[in-house]
């Protein structure tokens, strides 16, 4: 987590100005700046100005308070209105301690408002993919894909579809936990071939002749039919390991997914406590997992919680998250069948320079019909990440 100290890069709101702290010493700083403001080349501020006035990065100026005050590295600094902003997203009564010390260690990250405005767009234009079936080649409308889940036997989207009452009483768990999106990360490579096709699981990738990097090629959990998300934040554990152990150097997106594919019949879904690979795996009955119970149960009250270590009990409780966090961070929801283009609500990067390189050298055509914004919050740990290091 970022902090300041002398020689730290920030930037002052007027004019974006980049400046170099000079001196540190609570609860002040002074700063040298690049260009003139109000024709001082020298400022003395409060540090509770960070993420009001002074931010770590150019972009954060454009960041919503809502995104800013889930993040610990300006939650630290106690602006009266990143506090004030925090407390109504958690609905936590408690006053907040002053200080770096004792600010919670870890960088949560940006929640949106609940519900995104649901903005329209034009369809992407109609292309023509060859698929290969039953050993003959034919040219097929892949933006019009559904004719893949109907006549071929064998396919496992020949799922029993719930009932309107099983439905709605996933629908009313979603709503009771106020939950506002869905995510996938893959890599950013990956990203042109969602946008025209959608999330396909791996083994219909194959069939429609799709290319894409895999980011788990051993798939414990079994589910090659299924898509892997998680409920308002990525599994960090798991997004950290790609990004920094397995493939060093890479560039990735987060896809955020409306929450309504959950209640409808088009997909289904199973609803995973923990880890799915622990669920799933060698398990050929997951009829249990399809229910509204089995969602709920993905915000339990408590959990066991195994590691290298030990075996230990975790409460809810004493995370202290919001309600829409399922309670281990690596729950996730397998989705069986194509998740269409029309279900992806927005695309989140890294930083402008990813947003940059995916528009300007791999997806220039999506600038119009896809909302492309920045969301580095997500790519940190979870507000609760030291409940669940393997040294607590």
């Amino acid at each position: 987590m970022r902090k300041l100290q002398e020689g730290t890069i920030i930037y002052h709101h007027t004019g974006n100005t980049k400046a170099t702290v000079i001196k540190y010493i609570p609860p002040d700083i002074t700063i040298e700046l690049s260009e003139k403001i109000a024709g001082k080349n020298f400022l003395t501020l409060p540090i509770s100005h960070m993420g009001e006035w002074l931010f770590f990065d150019e972009s954060d100026k454009f960041e919503l308070i809502e995104h800013l005050a889930m993040r610990e590295e300006y939650f630290q600094y106690c602006n009266k209105k990143i506090i004030e902003t925090r407390k109504k997203i958690l609905n936590v009564k408690k006053k907040p301690v002053h200080c770096e010390n004792k600010a919670k260690d870890l960088l949560v990250t940006s929640i949106v408002k609940e519900e995104k405005n649901r903005y329209q767009t034009k369809k992407p234009a109609l292309l023509q993919k060859t698929i290969k079936s039953d050993g003959t080649t034919s040219k097929v409308n892949v933006a019009d894909i559904s004719h893949l889940f109907r006549s071929n036997p064998g396919r496992t989207s020949n799922y029993e579809k719930l009932s309107n009452e099983e439905l709605q009483r996933i629908k009313e768990v979603v709503e009771k936990r106020k939950i506002p999106f869905l995510v996938h990360f893959t890599r950013i490579e990956n990203l042109a071939s969602i946008l025209d096709y959608g999330l396909v699981p791996v083994k219909r990738q194959k069939e429609m002749n799709i290319d894409s990097i895999r980011n788990d090629e051993i798939r414990i959990d079994e589910r090659l039919d299924c898509t892997s998300i998680s409920v308002g934040y990525p599994n960090y554990k798991l997004f950290y390991s790609f990004r920094n152990q397995k493939y060093p150097g890479s560039r990735w997106v987060i896809i955020f997914i409306k929450k309504d594919l959950l209640y409808n019949n088009d997909n289904y879904a199973y609803f995973c406590k923990t880890n799915a690979a622990r669920v799933c795996s060698g398990r050929n009955d997951l009829s249990l997992l399809r229910n509204s119970n089995s969602l709920e149960n993905m915000f339990c009250e408590s959990i066991v919680y195994n590691d290298d270590y030990s075996s230990r009990e975790i409460t809810r409780e004493k995370l202290d998250i919001p309600d829409f966090y399922p309670t281990d961070p690596q729950a996730e929801i397998l989705i069986g069948n194509i998740i269409k283009v029309e279900n992806i609500a927005w695309i989140g990067f890294q930083n402008s320079i990813d947003r940059k390189y995916f528009c300007e050298e791999l997806g220039k055509e999506f600038l119009s019909k896809f909302d492309l914004r920045e969301s580095p919050g997500l790519f940190e740990a979870r507000s609760d990440y030291r409940f669940w290091r393997k040294d607590v």
